[in-house]
């Protein structure tokens, strides 16, 4: 290890992974590790391009920017592969997602309490959702070695965090969509493309602006989905847009000939 390489750092490991659902697929492990090695160590700011310019996003220790198709390249697997590994993940309460209109903000639960090495001396072990850690260090290698049995520390449940709400803003458009939102959406309403009806909303939002304040954005969504589908969806108003580009070519082509 050259001492550049050295500079990037370290993330902790605990023994007790081996017992972990995450370590029993080889895919969801490597995910996994790709995931601690990404967050931040500290609180820092960083530059993530938005379409229309770049903004900066804070990060806290523990959390990092994720896109499922540069995920894809660096891991050498499909985008839909990653996907579901981190919808497992999340499922797993091993990590927590919140989604921005151009970016994802991944979170890694319980981060402070199993990522603070100590001189290399902890001794607890945790649980398998609680980020399982091996210091790796010279004192516990020399207990190892002397067949002395580590300290187990209890396992310290702690309350399960409610998920931000959905917002929308004329700048920052549509916040704190989670994935698991959009596939329940895509099977709720399969005749809707999501990306494509959030588009649509914003646009009627911009436009009524009187109208632009929700009390729960949820419904709002869900409410704008079920009347799309009613309708037919996106097939529909595909199926107009090419009937009316027809329309107007016959009659282009009738003014040609006269």
């Amino acid at each position: 290890m050259t001492p550049e390489q050295r500079l990037q750092g370290f993330v902790c490991l605990w023994r007790c992974s081996l017992d972990s659902q995450v370590w029993r697929s080889d895919g969801l492990w490597r995910t996994w590790c790709w995931c601690l090695m990404k967050a931040s160590h500290k609180s820092r700011w960083v530059p993530v391009s938005t379409g229309r310019g770049v903004t900066q996003v804070r990060l806290e220790p523990g959390q990092f920017i994720f896109g499922r198709h540069s995920a894809a390249k660096e891991l050498k697997h499909k985008a839909f592969t990653i996907y579901k590994r981190m919808l497992k993940l999340e499922k797993s309460g091993n990590l927590t997602t919140q989604n921005h209109t151009h970016y994802s903000l991944i979170t890694i639960c319980n981060w402070n309490d199993y990522q603070t090495a100590t001189n290399g001396e902890g001794t607890g072990k945790g649980t398998a959702k609680e980020q399982p850690r091996n210091t790796n260090n010279n004192v516990e290698n020399v207990n190892n070695d002397k067949d002395k049995e580590t300290e187990v520390a209890p396992s310290r449940k702690k309350p399960v965090s409610k998920p931000p709400a959905i917002k929308w803003s004329p700048d920052g458009g549509w916040e704190n969509i989670a994935e698991k939102d959009r596939t329940r959406w895509a099977e709720a309403y399969p005749a809707c493309n999501i990306d494509t009806q959030l588009a649509r909303m914003t646009a009627w939002l911009v436009a009524n602006p009187a109208k632009a304040h929700k009390s729960n954005w949820q419904r709002f969504i869900v409410n704008w989905l079920r009347k799309e589908q009613d309708r037919g969806g996106d097939a529909t108003s595909a199926r107009a847009r090419s009937d009316t580009a027809a329309q107007l070519e016959r009659i282009h082509n009738a003014e040609r000939r006269s």
